[in-house]
């Protein structure tokens, strides 16, 4: 089963890339630097009809959840993937982050595309993603805003980096995924073990700016880079 995990992967992948290329791309390489494993337990808030969720199942992850508020996205997600709702792989949930209490912090990855910016308080949000994390989890928020230059986007990534820092994650960076104006951008970090809480400080602003730039070098035309989370 595992021998043919690539290959269906692969064709997973071929699939959504025609559906919508962009936002695709910003799917796959959010699971991309989430380095999904047949031990994880992933969950995403806003799964919408399920794209990324096959991406993760692709990879063979023991366990995924997705959240949504649309009911007819989650119809839809549930009719191309009921298989893995039969064998228990997959799980579908109506509402938002707040209705997954019953898990607790059980999950090993968590991500969110295309959502923290319709929150007013994002800081509550990060924090519901927070506390379904397993200690040494990671989180995964990525974005775009239709009508950013690239300071905006340099002030938006910064804040919500500063955001995650502020509620407890570490190792907090910045990566661009898409090359398209405006592009997607995802912003990653982890969940301390308690020995190491809080060992991330929030920076002054103007020296975390130049520590985030790089990771946006490329909005003007180049690729931004793709390091993988530590």
């Amino acid at each position: 089963m595992l021998a043919q995990q690539p290959r269906f992967a692969r064709r997973v992948a071929a699939w959504l890339a025609l559906r919508a290329p962009a936002r695709f791309k910003a799917r796959l390489r959010t699971v991309d630097l989430l380095h999904v494993t047949p031990c994880d337990r992933v969950l995403e808030v806003g799964c919408g009809s399920g794209a990324a969720l096959s991406l993760c199942l692709a990879r063979g992850a023991a366990f995924v959840a997705g959240t949504d508020r649309s009911l007819l996205k989650l119809a839809l997600a549930y009719r191309s993937r009921r298989w893995a709702v039969w064998m228990g792989q997959l799980q579908l949930h109506l509402g938002g982050p707040e209705t997954l209490g019953r898990y607790g912090a059980s999950f090993d990855k968590v991500f969110a595309i295309d959502q923290i910016q319709h929150f007013e308080d994002k800081t509550r949000f990060i924090r519901l993603l927070y506390d379904r994390l397993r200690l040494d989890g990671l989180m995964a928020l990525a974005f775009r805003h239709p009508s950013a230059t690239r300071s905006d986007l340099l002030v938006m990534s910064e804040d919500l980096r500063l955001s995650m820092i502020a509620v407890g994650l570490v190792d907090v960076r910045v990566r661009q995924l898409t090359e398209e104006v405006p592009p997607f951008v995802c912003v990653l970090g982890r969940r301390p073990r308690p020995s190491h809480a809080r060992s991330n400080e929030v920076m002054p602003k103007t020296r975390s700016l130049r520590v985030t730039a790089p990771a946006l070098q490329g909005f003007d035309g180049g690729s931004g880079e793709r390091n993988s989370p530590h």
